[in-house]
């Protein structure tokens, strides 16, 4: 996620990788789109700006997600069992299914 790109930010990016994907969709924000997520959603505690610790922490993970319900019943049980994230980008939302565990890091821009 490209933090730096923003107006008046320092030049740091978040990289989120999993251990194993499962599934991923992708989707435009808009208007009552994250329906998943209780108030109050986590902040950015950690940001370097303080423009971003207003903002909603990047990736949520969604507890009892139907999502996840679902593909157990598709898939064999899997272990460690599936996870359902949220990123919330700036235009864009997306959902991930996969197993953790995720590594979070923040790195300098461009590399």
């Amino acid at each position: 996620m490209h933090f730096s790109r923003v107006r008046h930010s320092k030049p740091e990016d978040l990289i989120l990788s999993f251990a194993h994907l499962v599934a991923l969709h992708w989707h435009d924000e808009m208007f009552g789109s994250i329906f998943v997520a209780r108030p109050p959603l986590p902040r950015i505690k950690e940001a370097s700006e303080p423009t971003f610790m207003n903002w909603t922490y990047p990736i949520l993970e969604i507890d009892e997600s139907p999502w996840v319900e679902q593909s157990q019943q598709v898939l064999p049980q899997t272990s460690p069992p599936l996870k359902h994230y949220l990123f919330v980008a700036m235009n864009d939302l997306v959902d991930v299914l996969a197993q953790p565990p995720t590594k979070v890091t923040w790195v300098s821009a461009g590399d």
